[in-house]
């Protein structure tokens, strides 16, 4: 016997304190007499109980303590579990797109039929769906239709199928050389593990044609250029009709003729800058990647000034005219991206990036690198693909380098240092180069690195730094929530709330494809809207689609001795409770 709830054990205690009741109780005797008149000159008085002598015995005792027994069992949680021995499964469903795949029905469908064929209700099955990241499904070891329910929920949309992973945690729930049923469209990439899956694909080869990636930009005031790449995954060219609307309002089509392995390239301009642009080409094998969504463009303007650096002015206004969404300004107050000599400088706003060069008078020591020489942090935007050779570094050397993250350094001597944020949010960058006498401004470093300069500052100020986004990449939100409104925020799916925060998170993973927006309670317009489009050529490509059966009948399985309730121990003390309570009543 086990006990679910162990401290319900001590109703037990309920038992001597119905004894020791019983010990004090009236002892009273039933006399027969012939008449109460015999009896008037008796004085009367009330029963009071007896002293603690001796026990009484009687049915109503005996049944009060049989029914808080049995009662004291039934908050406890008495059990007689039964052990039950059945067969385990464990099952892995590719979970890439690709399963939507259709020829006469999905390909998900196909492994449903396979399984609910296959599945015997005495087994146990846990089921994987193996996409970016594997998760289970149903179980471990759940019945057949805990199993059957789960399928018909599946919706395979992932961008891709880590079978190793899925593999990994598969293994976790089978023994001995068990052998694991996979169920996918192709077999090609799960043959490398040989005897440990019993493979069973369920493709068709189909062709496809399939928007490989769109997106939007701001080419004027009040206009838009859409840029797109078709691609035919077939032996033969596909011939497909683009479309375009805003809301209901065609604003594009075009037939268009799609040679294989040759991706078309295409673009067209519109004046819908406030609405959201879908694009659409003709049904054919797999609908997900027909279709992408294109939300209005969001432009963050970064504002650069050069404060007190007439040499460098000239240069620095080509660099940043060569910028999208970046322009000069003489007012270093409404700058978010200042070059300056001054180590006073204080910003006046929040999210500003000021760049303090040494001043050309300087008395300190000086150094100069030489490109090659140089040592770079590439993980940084600031830094990121810097072209250094040919350049000639004239720098200050400094004796104590200053506290922050070393960028790009010469031996000791720190050449960018990213000095941590300032209050308010402002980013101060040790920039250790003698403008005067370097070649910076005649090299290709020179753009590039202003260009990474701006978008290291675009990403910093509020706002997404894009609409549209890949299936599988994670969205960095960077939003500023209205401090007057109630912290509640939601994501809102396609018109439908998915998801509610109290907190707005940073980053945003593993979105499904759809039109996306964070609302804040109270504000409006919202905080982002965003798409999440399928752009996944690997689950585009139909060509490699196969059929083959497994054998399903000699596929081995663990066996699983499982402990399971037995109910009747529970209905039992509550008959016994209610049997001897009605006793008891019966015979006091």
């Amino acid at each position: 016997m086990v006990f679910h709830n162990p401290w319900g054990l001590l109703a037990l205690l309920s038992i001597p304190a119905i004894l020791g009741l019983h010990f004090f109780r009236t002892h009273r005797e039933v006399r027969r007499v012939g008449g109460l008149h015999l009896w008037d000159f008796a004085r009367t008085r009330l029963p009071v109980g007896n002293r603690f002598d001796r026990l009484m015995r009687s049915l109503a005792l005996l049944f009060q303590l049989l029914a808080a027994l049995s009662m004291s069992l039934l908050i406890a949680g008495a059990d007689l579990p039964t052990a039950r021995v059945n067969r385990h499964h464990a099952v892995v469903l590719d979970n890439s797109l690709s399963m939507q795949a259709r020829a006469t029905r999905t390909m998900a469908d196909r492994a449903r039929d396979l399984l609910g064929d296959w599945m015997d209700s005495r087994d146990r099955y846990t089921v994987i769906a193996a996409g970016t990241r594997p998760e289970i499904l149903a179980g471990p070891f759940a019945g057949r239709d805990e199993a059957l329910d789960a399928l018909a929920r599946w919706v395979p949309s992932e961008p891709a199928c880590d079978v190793e992973a899925a593999v990994n945690l598969a293994g976790k729930f089978v023994t001995g050389d068990e052998r694991i049923l996979f169920v996918s469209d192709e077999v090609a990439h799960a043959r490398a593990y040989g005897e440990t899956l019993e493979i069973a694909a369920v493709g068709t080869p189909e062709p496809n044609a399939a928007i490989d990636f769109a997106d939007r930009t701001r080419v004027a005031e009040g206009r838009d250029r859409v840029f797109l790449t078709l691609r035919a995954y077939a032996s033969l060219s596909c011939r497909t009709t683009l479309r375009a609307f805003s809301g209901t309002r065609s604003v594009f089509e075009q037939d268009v003729e799609v040679q294989p392995d040759q991706p078309k390239q295409m673009t067209f301009e519109t004046d819908q800058v406030g609405s959201i642009v879908r694009l659409e080409i003709s049904a054919d094998s797999l609908e997900a990647d027909n279709v992408a969504i294109l939300p209005p463009v969001r432009i963050k303007t970064v504002r650069a000034c050069v404060e007190g650096l007439d040499l460098v002015a000239k240069h620095f206004l080509q660099a940043v005219a060569a910028v999208p969404y970046a322009r000069m300004t003489g007012d270093p107050a409404e700058a978010e991206l200042v070059f300056t000599t001054r180590a006073d400088y204080e910003s006046r706003g929040a999210n500003v990036r000021i760049y303090e060069m040494p001043s050309p008078e300087t008395t300190e020591k000086v150094g100069l690198a030489l490109g090659r020489d140089l040592l770079i942090d590439h993980r940084n935007t600031i830094t990121d693909n810097l072209p250094f050779e040919g350049v000639l570094w004239p720098y200050v050397e400094y004796e104590k380098r200053p506290p922050g993250r070393l960028l790009v350094s010469c031996g000791a001597q720190p050449l960018i240092v990213e000095i941590a944020s300032q209050p308010g949010g402002a980013k101060r960058i040790l920039f250790n180069l003698l403008y005067d006498r370097t070649n910076v401004f005649r090299q290709s470093f020179w753009p590039v690195l202003v260009q990474n300069a701006i978008e290291e500052c675009r990403d910093a100020m509020p706002g997404l730094s894009r609409t549209v986004f890949r299936l599988g990449e994670s969205i960095p939100l960077n939003l500023r929530p209205d401090a007057d409104s109630p912290a509640r925020f939601s994501l809102v799916r396609d018109g439908r709330a998915v998801a509610e925060y109290s907190d707005l998170p940073e980053v945003l993973a593993s979105l499904p494809a759809g039109v996306y927006e964070v609302r804040q309670d109270g504000t409006q317009p919202a905080l982002a809207v965003f798409s999440v489009n399928v752009y996944a050529p690997g689950e585009s490509n139909l060509q490699a689609m196969e059929t083959r059966e497994p054998d399903l009948a000699g596929l081995e399985a663990a066996t699983v001795v499982r402990a399971e309730s037995n109910r009747m121990l529970y209905y039992a003390a509550l008959l016994a409770v209610i049997l001897f309570a009605a006793l008891n009543w019966r015979y006091e």
